[in-house]
């Protein structure tokens, strides 16, 4: 690494300006004293682009943060990542031990098939025994048609047996006839009777409405239970795997501890949506608005931003030197609009928020602008004397303000004012100088002092080895 050679020089010019400018302010004086006549310092309105920019500092951080919770109870088997890793979209952050899952999905799935199996052995024995009943309600039907024909026939060899005009052989064989009836009655009696009571038992093997439908709920839930326990298995087998890029900035677990359900286990924010959190006081806020631009420094690299929103709560932070409570500030983000793998989250900023831009302007220097009780106001130089005129002043940046109304471009303005100087005043002027020229010679011959200087020294190692 090359040493900078001290150059005396960086110190004694700016030291020599500063006695030159005090020793003529002091000759002005004695001069003025010495002639009864008043000199003041005067430069011309001009035109010129202006930029009102409030600095302050914030913090850099992610838009999304998006939490990566478990979907299953099980032992974790590995954490692939660390707090601050930065990772790529399909990156593996997490896997689990499936042995468990696995297991409970074989039992699961026994324990459906032999809930299939026996629903369908009741349904079946139900479906057999309505079948049964309603062949037994057939033959009843039938014996009944048969008794009740029976009965008729038998009524009917009654009705012929109590003919007294029967010849003994006639009534013989009706008799005969009349006892064959009544057994066959007998028996159909008999059947119908069996073929009610079988009615009966196969009615009793019958499921209701009722039985069969929560037959089908508990296959339902059984079925779902497989599901269930499918999904675990499916869900633990892919384990946990970044969505998007960005950096770890939480972990919830460990590698050989068990995870629950919804249990939050990564915390990754996305590096391709970024922001710069910082604090307003309230008397920068009526100046800031949501959308205006904004410059981002940190690590020696700029970003370009946009203020992306300002709470409504004002926050009263505690102080870290004292017990007392500072002035309460407004949280507020910018978005920046071209973040990169170089920004470094929680890492502190710098900001500049323009709030305000306007181009070919009339400008003075802002310290020309005076305000009292009856106005905003500049001290101008006109036919020898001063004279105070009102402006109506527009975007004020570090060293200019826009004047709107008042003054023109060319218009002398006062530039150095104290108690003496008031409206009225005879004077003579002394053109003051160009600060922004003179800051930029002053910059020109310092960046020059230290080429020089490192040239130098670069010759003197050079010499050395």
């Amino acid at each position: 690494m090359k040493k900078k050679k001290f150059n005396p020089a960086v110190i004694i010019i700016p030291v020599v300006v500063i006695v030159l400018i005090v020793m003529a302010a002091v000759m002005r004086k004695i001069q003025s004293s010495a002639n009864n006549v008043v000199y003041v310092t005067v430069t011309n309105a001009k035109k010129d682009s202006i930029k009102s920019v409030v600095d302050t500092t914030g913090t850099i951080g992610s838009e999304i943060n998006m939490e990566y919770i478990s979907p299953v109870n099980a032992k974790v088997a590995s954490v692939n990542v660390s707090v601050g890793q930065a990772v790529k979209a399909g990156d593996s952050l997490l896997t689990y031990d499936i042995e468990d899952l696995q297991e409970a999905y074989d039992l699961a799935s026994l324990q459906n098939l032999s809930e299939q199996a026996s629903t369908n052995n009741t349904i079946h024995s139900s479906d057999e025994s309505a079948a049964k009943a309603k062949d037994a309600e057939r033959r009843i039907n039938e014996y009944n048609s048969k008794i009740d024909s029976k009965k008729s026939e038998i009524e009917a060899i009654k009705n012929e047996l109590a003919n007294f005009e029967l010849s003994e052989t006639d009534r013989y064989k009706k008799q005969q006839s009349l006892e064959d009836r009544t057994v066959e009655l007998q028996e159909l009696q008999a059947q119908l009777e069996g073929a009610k009571a079988e009615k009966e038992a196969a009615q009793a093997g019958i499921m209701s409405d009722d039985q069969r439908q929560s037959l089908e709920y508990s296959m339902k839930v059984s079925g779902f239970s497989v599901t269930d326990a499918e999904n675990n298995l499916n869900s633990a087998k892919a384990g946990i795997v970044a969505e998007y890029d960005g950096i770890v900035t939480e972990i919830g677990v460990a590698a050989g501890t068990l995870a629950a359900q919804g249990q939050t286990m990564i915390v990754i924010a996305r590096s391709s949506d970024m922001k710069v959190d910082f604090s307003i006081s309230k008397y920068d806020l009526p100046d800031i608005q949501i959308g205006q631009k904004a410059t981002i420094k940190t690590l020696g690299n700029e970003y370009e931003g946009t203020v992306s929103s300002i709470s409504k709560l004002a926050v009263t932070q505690q102080s870290a030197l004292s017990s007392a409570a500072s002035s309460p500030m407004v949280p507020a983000q910018i978005h920046i609009d071209n973040p990169d793998e170089k920004l470094v989250i929680g890492l502190d900023a710098e900001i500049g928020i323009t709030t305000g831009e306007a181009g070919d302007a009339v400008v003075v220097p802002a310290a020309t602008v005076n305000q009292d009780k009856e106005g905003t106001f500049v001290y101008s130089y006109e036919k020898g004397k001063v004279v105070r005129k009102e402006v109506k002043v527009g975007i004020i940046s570090d060293e200019y303000a826009e004047i709107l109304e008042g003054i023109s471009e060319g218009d002398p303005v006062v530039t150095e004012v104290d108690m003496t100087i008031k409206d009225g005043l005879e004077a003579e002027t002394i053109k003051a100088k160009d600060t922004t020229k003179e800051k930029a010679d002053e910059t020109e011959a310092t960046s020059a002092e230290e080429t020089t200087s490192e040239s130098t020294a670069s010759e003197e190692t050079s010499a050395a080895e």
